[in-house]
């Protein structure tokens, strides 16, 4: 049994005196109320709850000590570099663009002799066909049809709208 005069860690004999305004104490009892708690016991729960966001700012994401400090830093490092890599990067997709853009006339070339091959194999099958036809047919704009028929000497198209060989 322990003695009122002896101390040992559990005894609780220094008083701190803490002065609040009368809203403060107010609102601090309403809050040890819902914690179910005495204000003493609220009051010395926030001071250790403090102490233990002291003791291990990791895990409460309050770390300002040099290594995190450095840990920071080079985490700014890398982003940069993954940033300047994104921009060259990016100056390549750019280049890839240009030369794509350059090569678009030759692809549309290329394009443009299939759908006259198309349009000429249809005429050769149908002997006689019209524009209209040819559209359903070939699923080709009315304007892609006729510059077909324009640059291949071989076709004719007469008045009636039909497109036939020579």
């Amino acid at each position: 049994m322990v003695k009122k005069s002896q101390k040992t860690e559990e005894t609780r004999d220094k008083m701190v005196h803490i002065a609040f305004s009368p809203s403060e104490k107010k609102r601090i009892k309403h809050y040890a109320k819902e914690s179910n708690t005495t204000l003493s016991e609220f009051i010395r729960q926030a001071i250790y709850d403090k102490i233990m966001r002291i003791d291990n700012p990791e895990k409460f994401g309050h770390v300002y000590n040099e290594q995190r400090l450095k840990e920071i830093e080079e985490n700014q490092k890398q982003q940069l570099k993954m940033q300047e890599l994104l921009i060259e990067r990016m100056r390549v997709f750019n280049g890839i663009n240009e030369t794509m853009e350059a090569l678009k006339p030759t692809l549309s070339i290329k394009e443009k002799q299939k759908q006259c091959e198309a349009i000429t194999t249809f005429v050769k099958h149908y002997k006689r066909i019209t524009l209209s036809q040819l559209e359903k047919l070939t699923n080709y704009d009315r304007n892609i049809i006729l510059e077909c028929i324009t640059l291949n000497t071989n076709l004719i198209l007469n008045e009636e709208g039909e497109v036939f060989l020579k």
